[in-house]
């Protein structure tokens, strides 16, 4: 779109000049929402268009993954009929690398969650790309990812460094060589007393009562597409097992961090308590 110079040079008469821009493609040169994605674009200008196309296929479709990024903590059949994830009772894979199947076949029959290495710079960029449409989606900060990686956001600037260890960690999962859905989870100290409990219908904070939790959600997200599968509550569950290394947690050692309404009511179907006296459902958080 053209816009006016800032220094205008003044005509003889003294008076400031205007520009002027004529319009020839009527009503399809305004702005349009995607009513899919949500994302409002410009569709005459090229750059607008390209990102539009971007952002609309991760939001509905999530992200094409390398099996080279991520380590493998868990892998879930799918069945073929029903698309749905049964979890495979295997070991631990202790070693780095590509998972190895039988067949590219009995590959895209299976999911799996990935947790993400704060060093590896190449899946770290990956699990970027998610998490700037995850934070578009919620409207929270992008400056946000210091915990789980070694990308530090500082005045505009983001620096990849490798010499701090990271107070968290990131899960993804994997369908189809697509990450359709994060997680990125926060380490808490009692220490630091952020625990809280938030009452669900309100979403109001009990005052006075101070709970300690071990683990923060920070985000959780699933793409559009593969939504209504179960997916949150597995990520849910792979990092309630594997987040802290060596100790499986409870559901109650986690806490999450001012929940969207999708997200309330995940964290009420997955660790929501009832208050005795009041009847109330309360849900673990952190500030």
């Amino acid at each position: 779109m053209a816009r006016p110079p800032k220094n205008l040079q003044n005509n003889s008469t003294g008076k400031k000049l205007t520009q002027s821009v004529l319009r020839l493609d009527g009503n399809d040169s305004a702005p349009r929402r995607c009513h899919e994605c949500g994302m409002t674009f410009s569709p005459h200008i090229s750059s607008d268009v390209n990102l539009h196309e971007k952002y609309h296929v991760l939001h509905l479709n999530g992200r094409k993954w390398s099996m080279k990024w991520g380590d493998i903590i868990e892998k879930y059949q799918l069945n073929r009929e029903t698309s749905e994830a049964l979890h495979v009772n295997l070991q631990l894979i202790q070693n780095r690398g590509p998972w190895s199947l039988a067949s590219s076949h009995t590959a895209l029959s299976h999911d799996y969650v990935a947790q993400i290495s704060a060093s590896r710079k190449s899946e770290v960029m990956a699990t970027l790309d998610i998490m700037e449409i995850v934070n578009d989606e919620l409207k929270a900060p992008q400056n946000e990812n210091h915990f789980w990686s070694h990308l530090y956001e500082r005045d505009g600037i983001s620096d990849f460094k490798g010499q701090t260890k990271p107070t968290g960690t990131a899960f993804v999962y994997v369908s189809n060589k697509r990450a359709v859905g994060v997680i990125t989870l926060e380490y808490l100290n009692s220490r630091d007393e952020r625990g809280r409990w938030m009452i669900y219908d309100t979403a109001g904070i009990v005052s006075n009562v101070k709970p300690s939790f071990k683990l923060g959600i920070s985000r959780v997200w699933v793409c559009k597409q593969q939504r209504g599968r179960g997916i949150g509550t597995r990520l849910l569950e792979a990092a309630r097992k594997y987040a802290v290394p060596g100790f499986e947690l409870e559901k109650l050692d986690m806490a999450w961090s001012q929940p969207s309404e999708s997200g309330g009511k995940l964290a009420k179907s997955y660790n929501g308590v009832v208050h005795q006296k009041s009847g109330k459902v309360l849900i673990p958080c952190y500030i």
